[in-house]
């Protein structure tokens, strides 16, 4: 049935946990989720929960084995993406280390899967933020092998919004970028109880339109919402559709999008504008790092301003960043120091100089 209501109410990509095959009943479950997306004419976003970002060795060999047998088990479907892990992150402080860590076992499993199947498109989807308060996740290092990037977020409609969401954009580097989760919570237990922890119906949905415009206005490819329905134990109540099925305005929205969207013609437009986060900064400890990252996010809001069609990149502190189709590379660490006009006037200099578009 909710396949069917997606489907319904034109959607095209439906993200769903299904876990690490450890016995049979784990691959007819994984099967039937596969066989119902195929039914309905929605591309499958295949996540794994349950694996371990820390393993190494042995452990993270029969994580690869696994990802492998997902391939080949799939080789033939057509609209299937691997979202190898929701929301990694290592429980250690950030370093050097952690990132390259990381960034090892998203490769392994990565080549895995193309071992298989070349062609299988794989992706993360990343937790809003960085790094900090004893966990260490890089994404711009941890992407490197993926073909697509995913970033998570949950938070009122307001300026953090586009930064997280730009930090992992690498469509300089011909990856698509999707906002893999979004969501809020709809419940009078929630918006009357609890303050600031909830939305009332129309919020809701106007949180949902404001999402919308910024992810494909930003230059997202894709949307999703957590979750679909809600679940009838009524824990979190997420959903674009109530236990019952009955749509929230949320929903009415998504589908009237989804059919002005869907009369698009898609054009390539890769960013003309990085900004290069530089790695040794966000190795710092948190009262540093969160300077450095707050200096980006000022850039991130005059660019907005100037309607620049701009994305990230990672620079390790030598070789400055050569990017087909750029004109204009930003590193927070040239602004320092400037008010809010004079970075504004600085950045707008720049861009005119190189002619860069304002088409985002």
């Amino acid at each position: 049935r909710d396949f069917r209501q997606m489907r319904q109410f034109g959607l095209k990509i439906v993200r769903c946990f299904i876990p690490p095959f450890e016995s049979e009943a784990d691959r007819r479950l994984s099967d039937m989720i596969v066989q119902l997306a195929q039914k309905h004419h929605l591309v499958l976003y295949h996540s794994a929960q349950a694996v371990n970002v820390a393993a190494v060795g042995e452990e993270r060999a029969r994580i690869a084995a696994y990802f492998a047998e997902v391939a080949e088990r799939y080789r033939d479907v057509r609209g299937l993406a691997i979202d190898l892990r929701n929301e990694p992150d290592l429980k250690r402080p950030p370093s050097r280390e952690s990132a390259e860590a990381l960034e090892g076992w998203t490769r392994t499993c990565a080549e895995a899967i193309r071992a298989v199947d070349a062609n299988r498109l794989v992706s993360m989807g990343w937790s809003q933020g960085w790094a900090g308060d004893g966990s260490s996740k890089d994404p711009l290092i941890a992407s490197r092998s993926l073909d697509f990037t995913d970033r998570h977020f949950y938070g009122t409609p307001d300026g953090r919004m586009p930064s997280d969401f730009k930090d992992v954009d690498q469509r300089a580097e011909g990856k698509p970028l999707i906002l893999g989760e979004c969501g809020s919570k709809e419940h009078p237990t929630f918006y009357r109880l609890i303050a600031n922890n909830g939305d009332t119906p129309e919020t809701y949905a106007r949180k949902f339109r404001y999402l919308a415009s910024h992810v494909f206005g930003l230059g997202g490819s894709g949307i999703l919402a957590w979750h679909w329905r809600d679940p009838i134990e009524g824990i979190f109540p997420c959903g674009q559709l109530y236990s019952t099925g009955v749509p929230r305005l949320s929903a009415e929205q998504y589908a009237a999008m989804a059919r002005a969207f869907g009369e698009v013609r898609l054009k390539e437009n890769p960013p003309d504008v990085l900004v290069a986060l530089a790695e040794e900064p966000r190795m710092r400890p948190d009262r540093e790092r969160f300077a450095y990252l707050q200096r980006r996010e000022a850039i991130d809001g005059v660019l907005l301003k100037l309607g620049a069609n701009w994305g990230r990149v990672n620079w390790d502190g030598q070789t400055e960043p050569q990017l087909a189709g750029v004109k204009v590379v930003l590193h927070p660490e040239d602004f320092a120091g400037l008010s809010a006009v004079e970075l504004t006037a600085a950045i707008a200099r720049r861009l005119a100089m190189a002619g860069c578009s304002n088409e985002a």
